[in-house]
């Protein structure tokens, strides 16, 4: 690949071209090291956002269900053994359900862990 093909700079000398020929190797690595870094960051980005999306509709899943069977955060938290302030951050989507929270709290609630992490019956 000859990386001066379209270049203004003009070599002195065969040690100078291919120096300058190294320089724009290097640059166009660099270019696509610099693409690849901003495609992860923007994909974190996206894993970010779909992980809050998640975190909300589970989070909504698990208080609807809370207040069909009409309890409270704190009733709910004594009953499954879970803190108040765990039932209140997967609630409020600032904390994702783990499986293990889903099976406490299921028959409290009368439902399936798959319901209440997945939303299937």
């Amino acid at each position: 690949m000859n990386i001066l093909a379209g270049s203004t700079l003009k070599p002195k000398d065969e040690v100078e071209r291919k120096i300058l020929e190294r320089i724009g190797r290097w640059t166009v690595r660099l270019l696509q090291h610099r693409q690849r870094t901003e495609d992860l960051i923007s994909s974190d980005e996206v894993i970010a956002e779909d992980r809050t999306a998640l975190g909300n509709i589970v989070g909504e899943r698990l208080e609807n269900a809370r207040k069909v069977r009409q309890l409270t955060q704190e009733e709910l938290a004594s009953k499954s053994g879970l803190s108040q302030s765990t039932i209140s951050r997967i609630e409020s989507g600032e904390k994702l359900m783990s499986v293990t929270d889903a099976r406490k709290l299921a028959p409290i609630l009368k439902c399936s862990a798959k319901f209440l992490i997945a939303g299937e019956k």
